[in-house]
């Protein structure tokens, strides 16, 4: 092994989070919510850009704000490819303390950004910003996991989930997880180990990154909404709108102010 073992924020690596799995689906349902909207979107943790990017294609007229500066930098890159015009907008911002001019027919928080708001307080904050930035007759849309037994019970050992190329070096990384679970503050440590082999299959470097979510059981979901003035108005499961139940491993929601 060339490299120790090395710490670094996920979010640090926008080329490496970019190649990640992600949800099946999510684009397309948060394109028919933004055009069903007909009006400006705001997006809040848009990260590197996947959804905005392809919300901006469709022609939607969006503002992605991240506090990452490396992810708002490389959506800045992405975007040059594309011909959208003025949009979309990007910020480098946090999502419990931001003020924007204008106001939104959706505010969306896509791809567990809100999972990232590790206490209440924040979560409130960021529901009752997405409100005052919203448009007469606006919704906002979110999505977070439905915990399962896997992440409330914690693995003893990692195990693959995802297989990646180095971005400079081409090599092949194999993406390990381990996740520990907080039941007290109901937190989900997940640590990710990035493991890059040569051709020849020997380890040439192994970056470790934890990533803490929030995990959000449904019936608390509903009265933190409340609480900063939305009612829930659509719970699916999946983003092909399957009906949300025990079994569901996403809550794909929409809510509309009070």
């Amino acid at each position: 092994m060339n490299d120790p073992v090395t710490e670094q924020p996920l979010y640090e690596l926008p080329a490496i989070y970019d190649q990640l799995r992600t949800p099946k689906g999510d684009l397309r349902h948060y394109q028919n919510l933004a055009i069903a909207a007909d009006g400006p979107v705001l997006e809040l943790g848009c990260g590197s850009g996947r959804l905005t990017l392809g919300l901006a294609v469709a022609g939607v007229a969006i503002t992605g704000l991240d506090r990452s500066a490396a992810m708002i930098a490389h959506a800045r890159i992405k975007a040059a490819d594309f011909d959208t015009g003025e949009y979309p907008r990007w910020l480098v911002g946090d999502m419990t303390a931001f003020r924007l001019e204008g106001r939104f027919a959706l505010v969306a928080i896509t791809f567990n950004a809100l999972q990232h708001l590790l206490d209440n307080d924040s979560v409130r904050a960021c529901f009752t910003l997405a409100r005052e930035h919203l448009a007469p007759g606006g919704l906002m849309a979110f999505d977070v996991l439905n915990p399962g037994p896997h992440v409330l019970a914690g693995a003893s050992e990692p195990y693959p989930v995802d297989h990646i190329r180095h971005p400079e070096t081409g090599n092949p990384i194999t993406v390990l997880e381990n996740v520990t679970y907080d039941r007290a503050r109901q937190l989900a440590a997940i640590s990710l180990s990035f493991v890059e082999t040569d051709p020849l299959g020997t380890t040439v470097s192994c970056h470790e990154m934890v990533q803490t979510l929030r995990i959000f059981y449904p019936l608390e979901l509903g009265e933190l909404l409340r609480q900063c003035g939305w009612r829930l108005i659509e719970r699916w499961g999946d983003f092909g709108e399957q009906p949300f139940g025990a079994d569901s491993p996403r809550q794909v929601c929409v809510a509309e102010p009070i």
